[in-house]
């Protein structure tokens, strides 16, 4: 009875380390992302590999928010939990949790219907349907998911005797290396999923960032412009 008990948690346990081996795999070699996926098999896969990351992603961030108080926007809760202690460690797993089981797979399809429609319906960049797009985001969301865990850096302050700035700007080197391995990632996938070169694919991936960002700053401006009349 025990023995097969034993045998489950260590197949579940060996698949855990498979389905993140896979992820790794596919963001070093993003060449190989070429499955066809529908929507919901692209999120299911996610779901995966993630499951690793956010164990340790789980336990980290409650040592997190247990040191220096709840993490993101939960840190307006910082006052009443005490910038510190239990409350502030279950705060911050509360957050990862939220990030990981919600935040990034919703992001995965609002980026991949902003790209589809300028990509495809406006600028006609590629001809492939959306199922491919979602597919090419998710795998360009595996290296912050993947390695989420390391912006908890600063924790190792009380570990190794170094200053906190040290810490924190380490947390930030990692975010830019993983920001720019997503991007990387996100325009090999998009090439292999619809079939064009890497520089439509950056185009495709560019091009609505430059759009909105403009939107952006003309809707600011013509704000500031009505609320001075």
């Amino acid at each position: 009875m025990f023995l097969r008990i034993d045998f489950a948690i260590l197949s579940d346990y060996m698949d855990i380390v498979k389905d993140f081996k896979d992820g790794l795999d596919r963001i070093i070699h993003p060449n190989k992302n070429r499955d066809k996926m529908s929507i919901e098999k692209a999120i299911r896969f996610y779901y995966r590999v993630m499951v690793l990351p956010l164990i340790v992603s789980v336990v980290l961030g409650f040592i997190f928010g247990s040191v220096y108080g709840p993490m993101g926007l939960f840190s307006v809760f910082g006052p009443l939990s005490g910038h510190g202690g239990i409350l502030s460690g279950i705060l911050s797993v509360v957050y990862v949790l939220l990030i990981f089981l919600v935040l990034i797979p919703v992001e995965i399809i609002i980026n991949a219907a902003i790209l589809q429609l300028f990509s495809k319906l406006i600028f006609k960049i590629w001809k492939g349907d959306i199922s491919k797009t979602v597919t090419a985001v998710m795998f360009s969301e595996l290296p912050v998911v993947l390695f989420y865990w390391l912006l908890f850096i600063p924790i190792v302050k009380y570990v190794v005797i170094i200053p906190i700035i040290i810490a924190t700007i380490l947390a930030l080197l990692i975010t830019i290396i993983l920001e720019l391995w997503s991007i990387y990632v996100l325009v090999v996938s998009l090439a292999v999923q619809h079939n064009i070169s890497k520089l439509r694919a950056f185009a495709g991936w560019l091009l609505p960032i430059v759009i909105l960002f403009v939107v952006v700053e003309v809707l600011i401006i013509l704000v500031f412009a009505l609320g001075s009349l």
